[in-house]
């Protein structure tokens, strides 16, 4: 239920006149406004907007309520989606129940359900079905496993599922928004001729799917098809089979955590059903709330492949810096988990992920010394700085002991001098905004500076800052009207790279048509490197909701953005020099000449000058 104080507070500061003018054109008229009722057909204006009643009522057709009833009425929403959208508009945020959630949303769950439901009855009872189902026998899927996790089948048809949707009143709209149909006017299906994998939320209910291709040996055709996230999809807010697994995470009071859901399956397969996946994303402060309820055990076991490795890091941090105990398992030969039991079988499997745990300390240390070499100097200089930043993260004497004392072993040197570099070394600043550098992906026209050259003589980590602070903002604005208007207005036009901005600057024009983001719509008018670059961003760890009207890390954000252009024009005749490539010994000519350099720069002749006379 939503709070009598906060719906009694979004009646007093909710300008309704404002929020109608959103919707339809209204005209001043005395002391009230007046427009052309949207709820009827009407030709001359007869809705009147009282703003200082906060009522509005249409002399023609009847219709009258405050603001809460026209946005409900407008957007065709349940009142308490209803409450929650003028909360937005105000900057009050509203917490939904789940059942309320539910209730918004159940024209999508039904639609998804049936889409499920259709898809397993094509597996069941098709020609197609029979050539799928070969395909995962081979894979040693069985009928119990197949029916257990209501895999399913999509045909070629390219408009089959739309048609049987179609039949059960469900609206094209609907679908599209549920992510099953594509299309303005002609629709076709999303998924077509492939394995259908649905893709439930913590509360058991489908919320997409995910399409693996099976009969084909085209090499342009992806692997999988995964559902964009859309009003019900949010892969932060997900846990492949958290709502099954949860009576056996209780009961075993530990869960593992894979990265796929093919890897649950083969965990379920060797008789191991604590077993969730996060679906390849970084860890969500959601996903974490939820395993939270349920068990304070967590054992990672990712792939064992470079990226995958990277990507347990990350996950192993968030759960220990949530309080969890973590234990991590490694897989051997850079496998994943099927694969591994595809090819040494269930006993194998098993006894790796029972008995071959670690703790997610030792996987982090053990990880980083992989690429160890004693006989270089470098290495040994690499190893140690990996393990100093780990302890960053953690802000623990005992821990930082035991690191001492393992890395003093492996390094045979003394504790003491560890202990004198440690102390040594500039500790980056990590705010609520910030993001670790595990998160950070170089862009490409960075100005002023590349990652491995320092900037104005800073550590790398102050470089890493304004990136981090960059992309923390454009998830913010994509996640909200409201904030991406309040970032459009402090950032104005700064910004750290050309790609960025773009992507940025899209989401603004997005928003001036939009109230809220359709990510699959959105992501249709973006460039390949634009949508790369949007998926690497919401991928990040930061939770929007929390932000839950507090302005602060959106102005820390800007803070730092501000602080780059200073930063870059520092060095803004340095880089002009670097144009006219000017040899390095020229180039410290120069900084012992720029006050005289500076004078010359108005008059746009500053550069023929220095070559004229310097050269």
């Amino acid at each position: 239920m939503i709070p009598e104080s906060t719906f009694q507070r979004i009646k007093d500061e909710a300008d309704i006149v404002k929020i109608i003018s959103e919707y339809i054109k209204l005209e001043k008229k005395s002391s009230s406004y007046i427009g052309l009722c949207p709820f009827h057909p009407d030709q001359n204006p007869s809705l009147n907007v009282s703003p200082t009643k906060k009522i509005y009522k249409c002399f023609s057709c009847g219709a009258s309520g405050d603001v809460i009833k026209f946005v409900e009425n407008y957007e065709k929403v349940p009142f308490p989606r209803a409450v929650q959208i003028v909360g937005e508009k105000c900057g009050i945020n509203v917490e939904l129940a789940n059942d309320e959630n539910i209730q918004i949303y159940t024209k999508y769950y039904n639609i998804l359900a049936a889409s499920s439901s259709f898809y397993q009855f094509l597996l069941e009872n098709t020609v197609e079905g029979e050539t799928a189902k070969k395909y995962l026998y081979k894979r040693n899927l069985n009928d119990e496993i197949i029916k257990r996790f209501n895999i399913g089948l999509s045909k070629e048809d390219p408009d089959l599922l739309y048609k049987s949707l179609l039949e059960e009143n469900f609206q094209p709209l609907d679908m599209i928004e549920a992510g099953v149909i594509r299309g303005t006017s002609n629709y076709t299906d999303v998924f077509r001729n492939r394995i259908m994998f649905p893709i439930d939320d913590i509360n058991g209910k489908v919320v997409g799917f995910s399409g693996r291709i099976y009969n084909t040996t085209s090499k342009e055709e992806p692997k999988y098809i995964n559902s964009s996230e859309n009003k019900v999809f949010k892969k932060g807010n997900i846990l492949y089979n958290f709502s099954n697994a949860q009576n056996y995470i209780r009961n075993k009071d530990c869960v593992f955590v894979f990265e796929g859901f093919m890897d649950v399956i083969a965990a379920y397969r060797c008789n191991i059903h604590n077993a969730v996946a996060t679906m390849g994303t970084s860890v969500s402060s959601n996903q974490i709330k939820s395993l939270k309820k349920s068990t304070n055990n967590i054992v990672i076991c990712y792939d064992g492949d470079l990226p995958g490795i990277e990507a347990a890091k990350k996950a192993i941090i968030q759960f220990l810096k949530a309080d969890f105990n973590v234990q991590a398992v490694l897989l051997p030969d850079g496998s994943d988990p099927d694969d591994y039991l595809n090819k040494y079988g269930e006993d194998k499997l098993e006894n790796l992920l029972l008995n071959s745990q670690i703790s997610g300390y030792d996987f982090l240390y053990e990880t980083a010394k992989k690429e160890l070499d004693l006989s270089n100097l470098s290495s040994v200089e690499k190893f140690k700085n990996d393990i100093f930043k780990l302890l960053g993260y953690f802000n623990s004497n005992t821990i930082n002991e035991r690191f001492f004392l393992k890395l003093a072993g492996d390094l045979t040197v003394s504790v003491e001098s560890l202990k004198l570099d440690y102390g040594n070394q500039p500790k980056p600043v990590f705010n609520q905004v910030s993001v670790s550098d595990y998160d950070y992906v170089p862009p490409l026209d960075l100005p002023g500076f590349t990652v491995d050259t320092p900037f104005d003589e800073k550590p790398k980590h102050h470089v890493l800052r304004y990136v981090n602070a960059s992309k923390q903002l454009i998830k913010i604005a994509y996640h909200s009207k409201k904030y991406c208007n309040i970032i459009k207005d402090k950032l104005k036009d700064r910004h750290v790279d050309k790609l960025h901005n773009s992507l940025l600057v899209q989401i603004y024009e997005y928003y001036n048509k939009n109230d809220e983001m359709n990510s699959e719509r959105f992501q249709a008018t973006l460039s390949t490197n634009e949508v790369y670059l949007l998926k690497d961003i919401l991928n990040m760890g930061f939770d929007v909701n929390s932000l839950k009207n507090d302005l602060k890390p959106i102005d820390e954000c800007v803070l730092a953005i501000n602080l780059f252009y200073k930063e870059k024009d520092k060095e803004a005749l340095y880089d002009k020099l670097l144009k006219v490539e000017l040899s390095v010994e020229k180039m410290e000519d120069y900084r012992d000449h720029k006050k005289s350099l500076i004078k010359f720069k108005k008059k746009k002749e500053w550069i023929w000058w220095f070559t004229k006379t310097r050269l």
